[in-house]
């Protein structure tokens, strides 16, 4: 396509300098022989444009034609060659009045404009790729002669594999040997770690956070769970079906109304000649050659998703924004709750007991690199650690040990009963009004004594909110849709002012995309989510958008791409879908009443061939005026969300 378009722009600006010249003879005088020498050498430019880079559009009008359908390369192609023939006849025949200048530089811009077209698309990539891209490439087997590290495909059921605290696994299977807390949230959403034990099944692509397990693979590769997931993505992209383009739909009949004009000019000159008659029917198929109809959609698509691309919302299409326009007010739009509607990260929400205390816990769970703890250690905030002596991890209940002299324990309220550590009623309220809350109470001991709870939660996005009222007042019927736990959902969907029904909670992968699967046989679904248990929703719903940080996974499976945080992007997505279609609209109809105008003109007679080719560049540049002014991603929106 670029050698194309470099060749056309070739030739469309070598047959520019000639034209210098033949103008410039027609008000000057110009040598017969120099004229024709210019018109012969414009010619064979316009051949070579026609030829090459322009059999685009004469293939694509090919193509229709044998699938008995019309598109918009139909009339395009007619009027661009039907002007090159008529040009080539009249430079053969010495005389009249030739127009390869305007032919050569439409299809330029027609190339142009089709190429930034195609640059938009994007495709998932597929199941194979995604499945390297989430789990990891090496395991550590265990043999006979001991642990070896060995490529994750060539893993087999059976085999016994050891994971290490911080790595993924590489395989299904169930832990044989060590109790751990994992991180599921790449499958399922949860935003807690879970506790695993020997006979628990664990899935690829799950982090192990505290301590060294053993597992027996029950599933390699694509068999996986994961695995499974990204089959159902690749598929799910596969059965979408492609929105027919807006302007395409006027391409059939416009191409039959041309011809009949052009059979009626013709008949009603014929009275003067045939030269006389033949020079009106061209005149008006060059004039009204629909390439600035063509030129509308892919134009004002690219500058819509350029624009939008600078503001950080990365649209893989065109069809993307036509179908968020056409959802309007009947359609669904299911958001994930972890990193999308919240921060995606645990946080200290409040701290109620000794202030003191802080730093003694901070010290402790330096030693840590579970969740938990680094959400504390980051915001508890406090500058110099004391050293910590005998540090113990208690897998799914919390740490242990030694610092600055002082016995500390944090961690669960069973911990603590371990320890023969009394939880008094200030502090069994502390931890009740968490839990209501939908927040994980962390109890803190120090020298056998309850000195405080700190409660942790994954706390609202400040934008989420107003980005809710908005969506509901533009009559988008607004749901949660989560794998966390269903406390946690209704927790959050109660503080959004949410229905209780439409909050679900504990939806697995599978779940997700059968449920976005029965809604959009109904009505238009926007799914809005960031993890790997979201891609197979996000590739079946009728438009997904992945938030920022979102897995490879989900970027792959979505249409839209988010690299700003928050739910603004999704209003401000929303928003330029409908500018952009008020765009194409405006486009098409100022290209219509071109047309009409220059059909009626050639008809009266009033239109030579040379003033057609003269004047159809008109029709683009006026759809490339409305293009670039368009309000479409063009400045901020919604400040009341991002309050």
């Amino acid at each position: 396509m670029m050698i194309r378009i470099a060749i056309a722009g070739a030739c469309a600006g070598n047959i520019m300098l000639l034209y210098f010249a033949l103008y410039a003879g027609m008000f000057e005088g110009i040598e017969r022989g120099h004229e024709q020498l210019f018109r012969w050498a414009a010619m064979l430019l316009n051949t070579i444009c026609l030829v090459w880079p322009g059999t685009v559009f004469l293939r694509g009008a090919w193509a229709a034609l044998r699938a008995r359908t019309i598109h918009l390369d139909v009339p395009i192609a007619l009027g661009l060659y039907l002007g090159g023939v008529w040009g080539i006849w009249k430079t053969v025949a010495g005389s009249g009045d030739i127009y390869f200048d305007s032919i050569s530089a439409l299809v330029f811009f027609l190339l142009v404009g089709r190429f930034i077209q195609q640059r938009q698309q994007r495709y998932a990539a597929d199941a194979v790729e995604l499945l390297f891209s989430l789990t990891p490439s090496v395991a550590r087997r265990v043999d006979p002669e001991g642990v070896r590290d060995v490529p994750a495909e060539s893993l087999a059921v059976g085999d016994i594999i050891e994971v290490r605290a911080g790595d993924a696994l590489p395989a299904d299977g169930v832990v044989l040997a060590g109790e751990t807390s994992m991180d599921v949230s790449l499958l399922t959403g949860e935003s807690r770690p879970i506790r695993s034990v020997a006979g628990d099944s664990v899935a690829a692509g799950a982090v192990n956070m505290s301590s060294v397990i053993r597992v027996r693979v029950e599933a390699t590769g694509e068999h996986t769970r994961i695995g499974r997931l990204m089959r159902t993505v690749e598929e799910a992209t596969r059965r979408r079906a492609a929105i027919v383009r807006l302007a395409d739909r006027w391409g059939a009949w416009l191409l039959w109304i041309l011809l009949g004009l052009s059979v009626i000019t013709l008949a009603f000159w014929w009275h003067e000649g045939p030269a006389v008659a033949f020079d009106r029917a061209a005149a008006l198929l060059i004039a009204t050659c629909p390439c600035g109809l063509g030129l509308a959609t892919p134009l004002a698509m690219a500058v819509a998703i350029g624009r939008a691309a600078r503001r950080g919302i990365l649209i893989k299409g065109g069809d993307v924004l036509q179908s968020l326009s056409k959802a309007g007010r009947r359609g669904v739009i299911l958001l994930d709750k972890t990193g999308t509607l919240t921060m995606g990260r645990l946080s200290l929400v409040w701290w109620r007991g000794d202030e003191n205390a802080k730093a003694l816990g901070a010290a402790l769970e330096s030693c840590s690199a579970h969740p938990v703890a680094l959400a504390l250690l980051r915001d508890l905030k406090v500058e110099r650690l004391a050293p910590v002596s005998d540090p113990k991890q208690h897998p799914g209940m919390g740490i242990s040990g030694t610092v600055a002299d002082h016995h500390v324990v944090v961690g669960t309220r069973g911990l603590l009963d371990q320890f023969g550590i009394e939880i008094g009623k200030a502090d069994d309220d502390a931890a009740f009004k968490a839990l209501r809350d939908g927040l994980s109470p962390v109890f803190i001991g120090v020298d056998g004594r309850c000195v405080a709870v700190a409660a942790l939660g994954d706390p609202l996005r400040p934008d989420a909110p107003a980005a809710i009222r908005r969506l509901c007042r533009l009559g988008w019927d607004v749901r949660i849709l989560s794998g966390d736990h269903t406390e946690l959902v209704l927790a959050v969907g109660n503080e959004l002012h949410l229905d209780p029904a439409f909050c679900r909670g504990a939806v697995s992968p599978e779940d997700k995309l059968a449920l976005v699967r029965e809604l959009a046989e109904s009505v238009p679904v926007v799914m809005v989510g960031d993890g790997v248990n979201d891609a197979g929703a996000l590739a079946a719903a009728t438009v997904g958008i992945a938030v920022r940080g979102g897995a490879e996974a989900s970027l792959a499976a979505a249409d839209v791409s988010l690299t700003r945080e928050g739910l603004t992007p999704v209003l401000e997505l929303l928003d330029g879908a409908s500018a952009v279609m008020r765009t194409i609209r405006m486009t098409i109809a100022a290209s219509l009443a071109y047309n009409v105008v220059a059909a009626a003109l050639s008809i009266a007679g009033l239109i030579s061939p040379l003033l057609a080719a003269i004047i159809m560049p008109a029709s683009s540049l006026t759809v490339l005026a409305i293009c670039v002014r368009s309000s479409a991603f063009r400045s901020p929106r919604h400040p009341e969300a991002r309050r």
